[in-house]
């Protein structure tokens, strides 16, 4: 069995979190609390930290949040330049109130002991300078130059050692970015496999390319075993794509007595969320697998068995898991699973005061003791 990805996690400077520690993290990992408390931002943080910062997992991070679209307009409605659509957007990453491109500290994540940490911030450098140089920046914070001759990048560090600058300015600044992004290169350090299903399910397309690379394996195999707690008559899955229509891959189904296949889609939200689970567990071998509202769409009468299957699949594969919920039936489930298992299983209540975020962890006697009388934990 492989050491686990993130023993510990530690979020500095992160959106809603100045100073988070989760001095502890188990095999599986179920994270609740109220909503703002930062569940979905924490699966964002560790996007991050396992991506090791890809400027493309950044974007793709403020598009699902429509915080490259949704920047306000200047009285009068003219439009904004992409780099300060690219810069507002990016500011929103960063904890505290920040003005201007002036940010008072990076970001940090990862384990609490060591240097394997994500930085990302901002430097400045010199607009004509060729090659490009950091620029000092005063104590107030400000570039000792004059602002119209800097130019601001996004700057990625793992540990000590600078993986990527992107320059974010100039009316290419988004483009640029993305396309950057789609080919970052890591130096010295991989990143970490990791796989985020969103509370929505995954498209069509990461259906697509996660089944072919499953295809005709084991895996396959596990994740059909996967779709019989809901519908056991269930005999094979197949994914089909019309190349003339360029069509979004379909998936389908073929059951017991039945003498066509049925798209996967018209059996029920249940059955295609644990299909997505399934495949997303099976593919995160030795590193991490993110799962936001993992209860959506699956009856409470199943939770037990999904968090079994998780448990056991986790260990087999070396997978590290990560989901959030507000379900009291999922809670339950999931104290029941990480008993019977010999993987660690912690539960993680977010709670948000007035100045930060702090994490109160359960393990598995905790949490028969907070099932068992009711504890509110959510």
């Amino acid at each position: 069995m492989g050491e686990l990805p993130l023993p510990s996690l530690k979020i500095e400077g992160y959106r809603l979190f100045d100073d988070l520690e989760i001095p502890h993290l188990g095999r599986v990992n179920l994270i609740t609390g109220r909503n703002n408390a930062g569940k979905s931002t924490l699966l964002e943080a560790l996007r991050l930290y396992a991506l090791r910062g890809s400027p493309r997992v950044v974007l793709d991070i403020l598009a699902a949040r429509d915080e490259l679209d949704g920047v306000p307009r200047p009285r009068g409605g003219a439009r904004i330049a992409t780099s300060e659509v690219v810069i507002a957007g990016l500011k929103r990453l960063f904890h505290g109130p920040n003005s201007g491109l002036v940010w008072e500290s990076p970001i940090h994540i990862g384990p609490i002991e060591g240097e394997d940490r994500v930085s990302i911030g901002f430097e400045w450098y010199q607009a004509e300078a060729s090659p490009p140089s950091a620029v000092l920046v005063s104590p107030e914070g400000l570039p000792d130059t004059e602002a119209s001759e800097m130019r601001p990048a996004l700057v990625i560090r793992f540990g000590r050692k600078r993986h990527a600058r992107f320059f974010v300015d100039g009316v290419d600044g988004i483009a640029g970015l993305r396309d950057r992004g789609s080919s970052y290169e890591f130096r010295g350090e991989e990143p970490v496999q990791c796989i985020f299903v969103p509370a929505n399910g995954l498209s069509s397309a990461e259906v697509g390319d996660l089944w072919d690379a499953i295809n005709l394996t084991p895996e396959e195999e596990a994740v059909v075993d996967a779709l019989h707690l809901v519908t056991p008559g269930l005999e094979r899955v197949s994914i089909s794509t019309d190349s003339a229509s360029r069509q979004d891959p379909v998936v389908r189904a073929r059951l017991a007595g039945r003498p066509e296949p049925l798209p996967l889609r018209s059996l029920g939200d249940g059955l295609n969320r644990i299909f997505g689970i399934s495949l997303a567990l099976v593919s995160a071998r030795d590193g991490l697998l993110l799962l936001d509202e993992v209860e959506n769409g699956i009856h409470y009468t199943v939770h037990a068995d999904l968090w079994r299957l998780i448990f056991q699949t986790a260990q087999r594969l070396n997978v590290q898991v990560f989901a959030t919920t507000h379900s009291c039936d999922c809670i339950t489930a999931f104290q029941q699973a990480a008993c019977e298992s010999a993987e660690d299983g912690v539960l993680i209540r977010l709670e948000r005061t007035s100045e930060q975020v702090r994490a109160t962890l359960f393990d598995e006697e905790e949490l028969e003791v907070v099932t068992e009388e009711a504890i509110e934990v959510r």
